[in-house]
């Protein structure tokens, strides 16, 4: 990715997915700190300099201190128990195959000893890139876009909200290691 292609892809919502990021772990005080996913390294230059934070990724261009892929269970697997105090798993989830998640998760669980922060993007922005801007009126397209931001909020909240249901069993792990906030990824 060159640098042209780096400045449109960092967005509004990028930058305040990475405030909000740095903001946080000052906020648990995590001095050991592993980022997974580290694209535009914004992350490391605002809090490398105060603390020990270790970079992870699967490409080699964005030059990460561990160079694993985290859908490769085994690979991840290598990172040492309990070595981190916050895992910051933000906007990387969005391109794992969904079967592979509790695996990681429960990996996770093992190398921090106290936090994971994870987001993910909100499902509505994409849709609205795709749906809209395809010749209606900028009055039209407003109005529609309100109208279906409403409408996808609500049915990604109750999608999620289904899918903890049916899923509860095997997510008790997350209950038990960690204080779970299940309003905190609405930022």
């Amino acid at each position: 990715m060159n640098q042209d292609e780096k400045r449109i892809a960092f967005s509004y919502e990028g930058l305040q997915s990475h405030l909000m990021q740095v903001y946080l772990t000052i906020k648990l005080q995590a001095n050991d700190i592993l980022e997974i996913g580290t694209r535009f390294s914004l992350i490391k230059a605002i809090l490398g300099p105060f603390c020990n934070l270790t970079t992870l990724d699967f490409k080699k261009e964005f030059n990460p201190d561990l160079l694993i892929d985290i859908s490769d269970l085994k690979q991840l697997n290598t990172l040492k128990d309990n070595t981190y105090d916050l895992i910051l798993l933000c906007e990387v989830l969005e391109h794992i195959s969904y079967e592979k998640l509790d695996g990681i998760f429960q990996i996770l669980k093992n190398k921090t000893r106290k936090y994971v922060i994870i987001s993910v993007p909100d499902q509505s922005s994409y849709i609205n890139i795709t749906f809209f801007g395809y010749g209606i009126s900028n009055k039209i397209s407003k109005v529609l876009k309100n109208i279906f931001n409403l409408f996808s909020a609500k049915v990604g909240n109750l999608i999620s909200k289904l899918d903890y249901k049916f899923r509860k069993s095997k997510r008790k792990f997350i209950m038990r290691k960690f204080e779970v906030d299940w309003h905190t990824h609405q930022w």
